[in-house]
């Protein structure tokens, strides 16, 4: 009752493959897919991994996690090298641009990465927040 938010920016989670694998060509991912199919991701210590294993749990299985990592440069050059799938953040897949590597969305919202701004109710921001705001609604297309 003290505070409201509101959405900044919400980043999806996707699959990372190799623009040869069967996958390379779907423009939307499902958990379901990763059914029996074992990954790569970041490990249990980052939310998107916790969200994944949870959204998966709520499907019926638990994912096959063969390797994690703490940092997703690592999962990203496996990738680009053909030697597994992997999870990501969307935007962080984006920062990498490798032809080699196809990042694809998961459908699931759950799996998405919000960033939100929460304030006081009824009281107004400091002009430096005020800033911050604005830049980062300008500037930060939502993924």
């Amino acid at each position: 009752k003290l505070f409201e938010s509101h959405l900044l920016l919400s980043i999806k989670t996707c699959l990372l493959v190799h623009r040869d694998h069967p996958f390379a060509e779907m423009k939307l991912a499902t958990v379901d897919l990763l059914r029996d199919l074992p990954v790569m991701a970041m490990n249990d210590k980052f939310k998107n991994t916790l969200s994944l294993r949870q959204v998966c749990r709520e499907r019926g299985f638990e994912p096959i996690i063969r390797f994690s990592a703490a940092e997703t440069s690592a999962i990203y050059r496996m990738v680009a090298k053909n030697l597994g799938v992997g999870i990501s953040l969307w935007s962080v897949a984006e920062s990498f641009g490798n032809e080699n590597v196809v990042a694809i969305p998961f459908e699931e919202r759950e799996l998405n990465w919000a960033i939100l701004m929460f304030k006081r109710r009824g009281r107004t921001l400091a002009p430096s927040a005020q800033a911050l705001e604005r830049y980062i609604c300008r500037h930060v297309a939502p993924m």
